[in-house]
């Protein structure tokens, strides 16, 4: 069965109610008070059946001014309205509120029903219908019939169940794939039944809910189970998109329900106390919002106090749209390309609404690429937004059924989406649904080349990094618990290469003794023994040579070669050689004299008081006036 949701709107005391009941045979006003007060207080529900098996719910609004608040709950997620306006007043306040509010919400599709009309004379409602269009000239209702009822008579009914029949099949095409993805309920009325228990009730807006499935409700992500399904008060087994539809709740988040809260599969809702958002002001508006300006957001079902932030810091006027986040006194559930309604704060008055551009949304940086941003959020095809979720949430890979929340679009959009972008090279598989932004891979390039470098200059001894260090680092760094599955990507743009499960950088040599470097520079320094000469022009002479700074380096840290100033190194060999002649020079003389023990080692006297102001340094020795002598407590042999 195709089902469609038919809403109504109007100025109070115009014959919505009436309408509907003359259209289904069903009184929508069931409180007491709607009957003694002649008056909608809250939203009613009918429905209409038409031939080839085709039903429409009607959402019936209140048109008092104290119930916008509920109009707006009521007309979130209908498919068309009928807007009514009576014959003998024409236009009035609430009239024109309402169509701002359906205008708001995004609603395409309408007519006018002009009711009362045996209360009139020709001349009066020909009046009337003028006034109208003029009205609705600009808005989505400009090329919309305008249909003449009287519902004493029954004048125009006939012709209204056809007009409203033939918008069900013509807005058949109209419904988006992601409708027919997962479910997307948002509770409108909460309520207990003897025997039966828990039951909520609202607008199915997505997807298909089924007896016994498992739910969850947002925000807060508390489990329920649904025991029983009916639509249209009929017990069903399923139920379906544009039904509205009673759901008998169990569960251990049964008491967490609230009205306004949503109902849909775990992990398919954000919940956040920030937006990111399109916020349109009327122009019809006598006020304009001002940076940070408190409103009172109405989104779905749900409403709270919020305040308005334009990403460009300036005010709007009536008729001006600009990005913004708003801040919100509670969590909400929301969706991408929600629709929403802000009344100013006190009085209260429909000031404007807009669009869900992000309903989890990162901190805001970068003013200037959050608004090329949120432009693509807007007007961004489905390719475009996904690969947005993965540029904007870096340190989170994704799955790709997390992403396709972010972006508003169904898992099966997002497979497509996914395989498009990775052909584009925007995109990585690093799981069979886990995916990286190539800028992200790019970075962490840069990363991996820094710390593998690091522990090169660290360990310039070891061939490379295990694999358990590196996929440790690697998740370090990104977040991601599979860190493993970067490595072939790693490797494969030639950032690691792998000897044996070592992983070293490309260029990196390894600075053991099989390193013929190694040899060369310890023969070097062997073979000059304590004819030193200078480390830096030895260094400068060598510096082309590929490895040479990591080999000599490691010389220095595995004390092959002693570095005693910023001039000279000796080889450890030939430093124990002159650590044994000071002992020796102390035991015969008890003073060590520079010239003597430069004879000694027949080295030049630059060599010699290098090496004694080293051991001087090191507390080997002590400087006195005639020469140096041993610390008692030195640990030079």
């Amino acid at each position: 069965m195709e089902n469609w949701i038919i809403g109504t709107a109007g100025h109070v005391d115009h014959g919505k109610t009436t309408l509907v009941k003359c259209l289904t045979g069903i009184d929508t006003d069931r409180l007491a008070e709607e009957k003694q007060r002649g008056m909608t207080i809250e939203n009613g529900f009918a429905f209409l059946e038409f031939p080839g098996n085709k039903r429409a719910g009607i959402v019936d609004v209140p048109g008092h001014e104290k119930f916008i608040r509920t109009m707006a709950a009521g007309a979130w997620g209908i498919d068309f309205v009928m807007l009514v306006i009576a014959a003998d007043e024409g236009v009035q306040p609430q009239t024109e509120e309402h169509l701002e509010i359906l205008s708001l919400l995004g609603i395409k599709a309408g007519l006018v029903v002009l009711t009362k009309c045996d209360l009139v004379s020709k001349e009066r409602y020909l009046e009337t219908e003028s006034e109208i269009y003029k009205k609705i000239k600009g808005t989505f209702l400009e090329k919309s019939p305008i249909v003449r009822v009287s519902c004493r008579t029954g004048e125009g009914i006939s012709d209204l169940n056809k007009i409203l029949a033939e918008f069900c099949s013509r807005t058949k095409k109209e419904r988006g794939e992601e409708d027919s993805q997962q479910a997307y309920l948002p509770i409108d009325r909460i309520f207990s039944i003897n025997g039966t228990g828990l039951v909520v009730t609202g607008t199915l807006a997505g997807g298909e809910i089924k007896k016994g499935e498992e739910l969850s409700l947002y925000p807060g992500g508390f489990p329920v189970r649904v025991r029983g399904i009916q639509t249209y008060g009929e017990e069903v087994q399923k139920a379906y998109c544009g039904q509205r539809t009673a759901l008998n709740l169990t569960g251990q988040g049964k008491t967490k329900i609230e009205k306004g809260m949503i109902l849909a599969p775990q992990g398919r809702i954000c919940s956040s106390r920030f937006l990111d958002v399109k916020v349109e002001v009327c122009k019809g508006s006598s006020r304009m919002i001002s940076q940070g300006s408190p409103v009172h957001l109405h989104l779905g079902t749900d409403e709270t106090v919020a305040r308005v932030f334009f990403l460009d810091g300036k005010a709007r006027k009536p008729g001006e749209w600009g990005y913004a986040q708003l801040r919100l006194e509670k969590e909400m559930a929301a969706r991408w390309g929600q629709r929403f309604i802000i009344r100013f704060y006190s009085p209260l008055e429909t000031v404007g609404g807009g669009m869900i551009l992000d309903s989890a949304p990162s901190r805001h940086k970068n003013k200037k690429k959050l608004e090329e941003s949120c432009s693509i959020k807007e007007n961004g095809s489905k390719e475009d937004r996904l690969a947005l979720v993965y540029k904007e949430h870096w340190g989170k890979i994704f799955s790709l059924e997390e992403a396709s929340v972010y972006c508003g679009i169904s898992l099966k959009q997002a497979e497509k989406a996914a395989v498009s972008l990775i052909k584009k090279g925007i995109l990585r598989q690093v799981e069979k649904d886990r995916f990286i932004h190539e800028q992200e891979f790019t970075y962490m390039k840069e990363q991996v080349k820094a710390f593998i470098q690091e522990f090169h200059e660290a360990n310039p001894l070891l061939p490379g990094m295990r694999q358990g260090e590196l996929t440790a680092r690697l998740q370090k760094q990104s977040g991601y618990m599979k860190a493993g599955n970067l490595i072939p990507f790693l490797l494969e743009e030639h950032v690691l290469v792998e000897r044996k499960h070592i992983f070293s950088s490309p260029d990196f040599t390894s600075a053991g003794k099989e390193n013929p470097l190694y040899r060369e520079i310890e023969q070097d320094y062997q073979n000059a023994g304590f004819h030193l000469f200078t480390t830096a022009l030895y260094q400068k002479d060598h510096e082309n040579r590929k490895g040479f700074k990591t080999v000599f380096t490691a010389l220095l840290k595995r004390g092959i070669i002693i570095r005693l100033n910023e001039q000279y190194c000796i080889h450890e060999i030939y430093y124990k050689d002159a650590v044994k002649t000071i002992y020796h020079l102390s035991e015969q003389n008890g003073i060590i004299e520079t010239g003597i023990f430069r004879d000694v080692l027949s080295c030049s006297r630059k060599a010699a008081i290098s090496l004694l102001e080293y051991f001087d340094k090191k507390g080997i020795t002590q400087r006195v006036e005639a020469g140096r002598i041993l610390k008692k407590d030195s640990e030079g042999r």
